[in-house]
């Protein structure tokens, strides 16, 4: 039977609208990081989803690669104590069909939101694993974070509390006015976003681009005297400085800051 166009289009916009409300059900993905055990390297992670589709399983995965660092890692191996509830602290299954990847199943209409904790255990500070001790914590986030699949597109809140009253965040996550609390557009802006806690000093300074400034940050957490940070952040600007004579510009930087992690 041939489907007239008149009704095909209908169809087709149907569809488009049944796939546009099943993204917009979930508005954002809020995730909550604390470190209350330091001294053994481990961080306690959640992450909550709302209005989920009834029936169909919320897969949780780790990566095995992060940006910038393509070789496949174990990541997966410093996850463990992996458990969800629903809306009203109600246990849910959970199954384990691959080594990186945990599923929430029996998902109903009335289960509401679902949050999905695990503790994490990080005791190398590499840049492509996470590290944490009583020092600093320094998150490479695929190394950390567990998604959703089919969420990637979806905004993401992450509240890292700190353990520390005198710590600082340094990240190139968007700021809010909470101090502990940053956003990404997307999973993928997540994932290419390191983050670095501790007793952090910032230096920052203004690059301009024609109409455009950019500010740049030097983020340290080191014992070091302030004077030799002021040195190192001397250095840092000209390595910047070389970067745009060499391109004639600087890159176009994300909500027009830059963040330069440095750990010792």
């Amino acid at each position: 039977m041939k489907i007239r166009p008149v009704f095909r289009t209908a169809l087709l916009l149907s569809f488009a609208f049944l796939i546009t409300s099943a993204a917009a059900a979930q508005s954002k993905i809020t995730y909550d990081i604390s470190f209350p055990n330091l001294v053994h390297h481990e961080a306690e992670i959640s992450a909550v989803f709302e209005k989920l589709p009834a029936g169909k399983p919320l897969q949780m995965v780790i990566s095995r690669s992060s940006p910038g660092r393509y070789s496949a890692h174990d990541f997966a191996r410093n996850v463990y104590k992996v458990r969800a509830v629903d809306a009203k602290g109600k246990a849910l299954e959970i199954t384990r069909p691959h080594p990186n990847e945990w599923d929430v199943v029996g998902i109903t209409a009335s289960t509401g939101k679902v949050t999905v904790s695990y503790t994490l255990f990080g005791d190398l500070g590499s840049g492509t694993f996470t590290g944490i001790d009583n020092t600093m914590c320094h998150i490479s986030m695929p190394a950390t974070i567990m998604w959703a699949r089919g969420m990637d597109d979806l905004p993401i809140e992450v509240r890292f509390r700190l353990p520390v009253a005198s710590w600082k965040v340094a990240t190139q996550l968007v700021p809010t006015s909470n101090p502990e609390i940053f956003t990404a557009p997307h999973l993928q802006y997540l994932m290419d976003s390191p983050t670095m806690l501790g007793e952090i000093r910032f230096r920052e300074w203004e690059v301009k681009s024609g109409a455009k400034t950019y500010k740049m940050r030097l983020a340290i957490n080191d014992s070091a005297p302030d004077s030799d940070v002021d040195a190192f952040t001397e250095a840092v600007k000209r390595v910047v400085d070389e970067e745009i004579a060499v391109w004639g510009m600087p890159a176009d930087y994300d909500f027009g800051t830059y963040t330069f992690l440095c750990n010792y």
